[in-house]
């Protein structure tokens, strides 16, 4: 049993989440503590939910249920957590067919080979946090190594939701961590030079959206409420919550990062988004649009004819922020809600709708690859 977890033990936390077309992100937690002799490591179960088959241009999904709940104690066990219930609910209201491994207790995640045949991964690890030396509470270091190889081999893109894993990572020291992270992982991987773990637990807060809209993260009894504060470096802020992490002051700090990592790009949520307690798909969509590439997305516009290979050439307008976008040109286009043609792959693409059309520098493949683009409508280019 861990001698850090969840005060509501075993309840963990509860799911949602919504994926977008195809796409193409290692240090040791000094305060993870070792306690006791783990389970046995006898490797993922994996089950695949009775879904319809997907859109011919849908994501590959894997959901990666890490909470250290009744299943990943008993992998014989259907019960499941508030995390488990939330997170698969999202993925099924999406109509995503989606694969599912739960990780025993206190042990590794999927191999590298496994998690190469998906170009969306959403892992989630609860309130769980603590554990043994080697983080397999949380994310353990041989997944820092395995989602650092898949972001640079496969260029997919994973979704961590995680306020513990920072907890470990970090480990202890205040305020003076704030401006240091010495791991690798945080600095490579997730992009943040300091940062608090589990900064404001059991208490009620709001997270806001760089793209706009504020969210409730409420108490609930199976889902401690926990708050994980991160200090940017070359990632993107997505949410930001008003926090005190350096002991000067509550201010806005950001909870949920970007950070483009080879031809991937990982999403790292440091607040329970299982206690969002209104929109929390809307929510969700402020996690897909991101500066650079986009989540994918698994739905294909009809008629649409996928190309092969997709162009890295730079494209200067990185950002289109329009009442009414129209798209015109030869090649692919990736782009998350609220425009719902989220993925079109087609040899003469013409997208119109409402939204936002995001890229990262210097405009690699979020994904206009293509040799002529036109945007044009009513907004800001930038």
């Amino acid at each position: 049993m861990k001698s850090c977890h969840s005060a509501w033990r075993p309840l963990v936390l509860a799911a949602q989440c919504a994926a977008f077309g195809v796409l193409g992100w290692t240090g040791l937690g000094a305060f993870a503590q070792s306690v006791g002799p783990p389970q046995a490591r006898t490797g993922p179960t994996t089950s695949r939910p009775a879904l319809q088959a997907p859109p011919a241009a849908a994501a590959k999904v894997l959901l990666v249920d890490d909470d250290d709940s009744d299943n990943n104690s008993n992998p014989a066990s259907g019960k499941l957590s508030a995390s488990d219930t939330f997170y698969r609910k999202l993925l099924a209201d999406q109509a995503y067919s989606f694969d599912t491994v739960v990780v025993p207790r206190y042990s590794d995640g999927p191999s590298l080979e496994k998690l190469k045949t998906y170009s969306l991964l959403l892992w989630y690890t609860g309130a769980a946090y603590g554990g043994n030396r080697d983080n397999t509470a949380v994310i353990s270091l041989k997944d820092e190594q395995a989602l650092t190889a898949y972001l640079q081999q496969a260029g997919g893109t994973v979704l961590l939701f995680s306020p513990g894993y920072l907890n470990n990572a970090l480990g202890a020291g205040g305020a003076a961590l704030w401006a240091k992270a010495e791991s690798p992982f945080l600095q490579q991987v997730l992009g943040i030079k300091g940062g608090r773990g589990l900064l404001q637990r059991f208490k009620d807060g709001a997270v806001a959206a760089t793209g706009g809209g504020t969210y409730a993260v409420t108490k609930s009894p199976s889902v401690e409420t926990q708050f994980s504060a991160m200090n940017p470096d070359s990632a993107e802020t997505l949410f930001t919550a008003t926090l005190d992490p350096d002991g000067k002051g509550a201010q806005p700090v950001a909870v949920a990062v970007s950070h483009a990592v080879g031809s991937g790009r990982l999403v790292y949520v440091g607040f329970t988004f299982e206690n969002i307690t209104a929109d929390a798909n809307q929510a969700f969509g402020n996690l897909m649009v991101p500066s650079g590439k986009t989540v994918p997305s698994g739905q294909q516009i009809a008629g649409a004819e996928a190309v092969a290979s997709q162009s890295e050439t730079p494209f200067s307008p990185r950002r289109a922020s329009t009442a009414a976008l129209t798209v015109t040109g030869t090649g692919a286009l990736t782009e998350g809600p609220p425009f719902v043609a989220k993925k079109a792959d087609t040899l003469v693409l013409t997208v119109t709708g409402t939204g936002r059309l995001t890229d990262g520098t210097p405009f690699v493949a979020k994904q206009a690859g293509t040799a002529t683009l036109t945007v044009t409508g009513t907004g800001s280019l930038r």
